[in-house]
């Protein structure tokens, strides 16, 4: 393996631009005894505002327990497709009675990478989470995953168009669905991998105004960090990486995306 020059591994020397990180998990298991470290971290990064996301009961409490220490933070609270056979809409409504004022749904959706025999129940639960979201006139951060199709057609069936394609890593077809229905794409570290070239493709036609970065740390870790725990600050290399991939200058893309993720988490 080539070495790396360790002058990429470096924090930017420039800090008059700030980094809105649009879905990092401070609230994993391997990043929550140390949230006051990895927010310092991103300081250093530039990396100034996060969206906490939860997944099920216990990371969306502590998704709501960050989020009220820290003024940076902004929950996404649902039950994630792994996670359906414990959802219920009373837990759901509970949240959104409590802190409807800046809630996202998320991450809601659907899984198909493991299992073909739960489709049904990962569809009906992704349903109502998206009544919900229309009920409650709230944004949704959503989690597809080799299931584009039952996606787009529930999406459409729900006439859901604000939102969030969590690490969107799929071809210029899909963006072009997604974009369509109104929803932004949030792109992680992938969009850095070798292998990447559809999700290259997709960001030549992914408008500035409905683009967003993320971590989704600690999974997919972006070069050049790529086989280490991803951080939230990683969101930084990422970010970067697309800049120069579309030859915009940074403080100038950062700042355009920055304003997109505030956008739904002022949605009122």
């Amino acid at each position: 393996m080539a070495k790396i020059d360790p002058t990429l591994l470096l924090p930017p020397q420039d800090h008059s631009y700030q980094i809105f990180n649009s879905h990092c998990h401070l609230n994993d298991d391997s990043e929550f005894e140390n949230v006051d470290q990895l927010i310092d971290e991103g300081n250093k990064f530039n990396v100034t505002n996060y969206i906490v996301v939860g997944s099920n009961q216990l990371l969306n409490d502590r998704a709501i327990g960050i989020c009220n220490k820290y003024h940076n933070c902004f929950p996404a609270i649902g039950w994630h497709p792994d996670s359906w056979q414990e959802y219920t809409d009373e837990k759901l409504t509970k949240y959104l009675d409590m802190n409807n004022s800046n809630l996202i749904i998320g991450e809601i959706g659907l899984d198909y990478h493991y299992s073909k025999e739960d489709r049904i129940e990962q569809q009906t639960v992704f349903s109502l989470q998206l009544d919900l979201a229309q009920q409650y006139q709230r944004p949704i951060s959503i989690h597809t995953r080799e299931a584009f199709e039952d996606t787009i057609r529930l999406l459409k069936d729900k006439s859901i168009n604000n939102g969030i394609i969590h690490n969107f890593n799929t071809g210029p077809k899909q963006a072009e669905a997604y974009l369509n229905q109104g929803l932004m794409l949030s792109v992680s570290g992938v969009v850095t991998f070798k292998n990447a070239e559809e999700l290259r493709e997709s960001l030549k036609i992914i408008p500035l105004d409905r683009l967003l970065v993320e971590t989704d740390d600690p999974y997919l870790t972006p070069v050049p960090y790529r086989g280490k725990p991803n951080h939230p600050a990683y969101v930084y290399f990422t970010l970067k990486y697309i800049a120069e991939f579309l030859q915009i200058d940074i403080k100038t893309l950062a700042a355009q995306i920055f304003k997109n993720t505030e956008k739904l988490v002022n949605d009122k």
